[in-house]
This record gives structure tokens, sequence and C-alpha cells, in this order.
């Protein structure tokens, strides 16, 4: 009984820090400045989902990167939250993955004037002869019955490039089909025509690895 009881209080003392050291862990990273200056240092990384508030065992909570990120620099012993008007943006690797988040600005649909325009981190999804970004937001979900149920996420791609800019990828009267929207920023039609008048925008990085590999084989 005396063993039993022991392993017991082993066991919850071993979930007790579990509990305790994870609620956030760190990863190597680093800044970008307004003047463009790169500051490395830490980035502090959430163990728990934004949306449902569950742990996360296996990767990290990426969400509130979209709006923030907490970083201390070399030297520093407090780490500080940073918002997209403060930085350009920044990046950490983590579990062997790189991550990358840029600041545009971002058009808003709303009867409000002033947040029709929002500066906004938007990670990296893919790099090549064009950069796919992605976004994630939520709003409040007014049917909601249950805790995990209180918002909505809602998912966004962005193609960019230096002379096009930011275009958001979706289906609207100017770019009806994958293969117009990438006609506009300068993908050579003779590839765009492979491409099905039904592809789904969402499934912009399969077209964008597909291009790049057809750039190397002409």
């Amino acid at each position: 009984m005396i063993c039993r009881n022991l392993i017991v209080i082993v066991i919850l003392i071993g979930l007790f820090s579990i509990h305790t050291d994870c609620n956030a862990t760190e990863a190597p990273g680093y800044i970008i400045t307004e003047k463009q200056d790169t500051l490395s240092g830490l980035i502090e990384l959430s163990r728990f989902d934004q949306l449902t508030g569950g742990f996360i065992l296996n990767g990290v909570e990426q969400e509130s990167f979209y709006s923030r990120v907490v970083f201390k620099g070399k030297g520093e012993t407090q780490f500080q939250a940073y918002f997209p008007k403060s930085i350009l943006g920044f990046g950490f690797r983590y579990e062997s993955v790189n991550y990358f988040y840029q600041r545009f600005v971002v058009e808003r649909n709303s009867i409000v004037a002033l947040e029709n325009q929002q500066y906004r981190f938007l990670s990296l999804q893919y790099k090549g002869s064009l950069d796919l970004y992605k976004d994630i937001t939520f709003i409040e979900n007014p049917h909601a019955n249950k805790t995990h149920e209180r918002y909505l996420s809602f998912t966004s791609y962005y193609l960019f490039s230096p002379q096009k800019g930011l275009v958001r990828a979706e289906k609207n009267n100017q770019y009806k089909t994958v293969g117009e929207l990438l006609r506009y920023f300068g993908i050579d039609g003779k590839f765009t025509a492979t491409i099905p008048h039904h592809a789904n925008f969402n499934d912009l990085k399969s077209w964008l690895v597909l291009y790049d590999y057809w750039l190397l084989r002409k």
C-alpha cells in the first residue's frame, strides 16, 4: 500500500512538473527591426492551442504569431512582446523546422474604416518564383454553446512578389481561376494552361512547386 502511494505521488509530481515547464518553451530565433537590423535571441513558444485551450503534444502553437511575437534578445533578461507595427518580421527554428513571419498590410472588408487595413505577421509557406504566405484569423462564434466553440478560425493565403505586391489568393471578379491569378503575377502561360479551371486556391503551394520544377526542365 505504501509503495502504491509512493508511485502515485511520483506520477503526480511528474505531471505537475510537465504542466509547469510546458506552459511555454523557447526556441532560437530573431526579429527584424524597422531599420532592417536582425537581432538574435530566443522566441517564446506557447504549448497551448489558442482555439481549444488544449495542450499541444507535437509542434508549437502558431496562431498567436500572426498578431505578436514574444522575444528576448541576447544579453536581455526578460521577454518582450512585439507587434506588427513595431518590427518587420521574425523567425525561429524548432524541432528541425524553420519558421518565418513577415509583416504586411492586409486589406479587410469591414464596415469600420479604420479596420479596412491591418498590420499582420504572415507566415511564409513557400519561397520560389513567387512567395506564398498564410494568415489565420479568429472571430467570435455567435452560436457557441461550449467553451471550445467560442471562436472560429479562418485561413487565408496570399501571393507576393516585389513587382506585384501582396494579393489574396481567392476567387473573385478579377481572378476567377488559379491560372488567372498566376498569369497576373507573370507565370508562363504555357504552364498556367495546364492548371484545371476547377483547381482549388488552397492548393497553390503544389502549383508553385510544380512551376519551379517545370522551369528547371525547360
